[in-house]
């Protein structure tokens, strides 16, 4: 996957599980749950641009949830 050496697996499947609870989503909790907080800005400007599929400068909920369920199939 395009996050090796930047996230860890087990990082995003404990953070995605965190917030199984519809209406529980919280990006800041779930990016320091995933160690994206703790990371340099050029990093964090990287997984914002693997993750903005469309390249529109946002991340909409289906380029979420296609990030999120390579680590968890309901997420």
């Amino acid at each position: 996957m395009a996050f090796a050496g930047m996230l860890n697996d087990e990082d995003v499947r404990a953070a995605v599980k965190a917030c199984q609870v519809p209406g529980s989503f919280d990006y800041k909790l779930f990016f320091t749950r995933v160690g994206l907080s703790a990371r340099a800005d050029v990093q964090g400007q990287r997984v914002f641009n693997i993750l903005d599929r469309d390249q529109s400068g946002f991340i909409e909920e289906e380029e979420l949830k296609l990030f999120l369920q390579n680590f968890s199939l309901g997420a």
